[in-house]
């Protein structure tokens, strides 16, 4: 994997402007959702896909709508709860 450096701005409304190139790059549009990940000192953006590019990515574990709804309840327990 190559890793390439770019330079971007941060606005007068502390706004984060990635340049021209990362957002071709990463086919980021205006709406389009991030994710930003605190990593020790780094910054990392992850572009989150929407409903439909999600769709097209590989699948990567099977669940029944059963197995599914009782992680949820499960989940849901530990979460709010506890």
């Amino acid at each position: 994997m190559v890793v390439k450096g770019y330079i971007g701005v941060v606005g007068s409304k502390d706004e984060l402007f990635p340049p021209k190139e990362v957002r071709e790059a990463l086919n980021i549009k205006s709406g389009k959702k991030v994710l930003y990940l605190i990593k020790g000192s780094e910054l990392v953006i992850r572009v989150i896909p929407d409903f439909l590019e999600a769709l097209k990515q590989p699948k990567f574990a099977e669940v029944t709508v059963k197995q599914f709804e009782k992680e949820m309840e499960e989940w849901q327990k530990e979460k709010f709860y506890t």
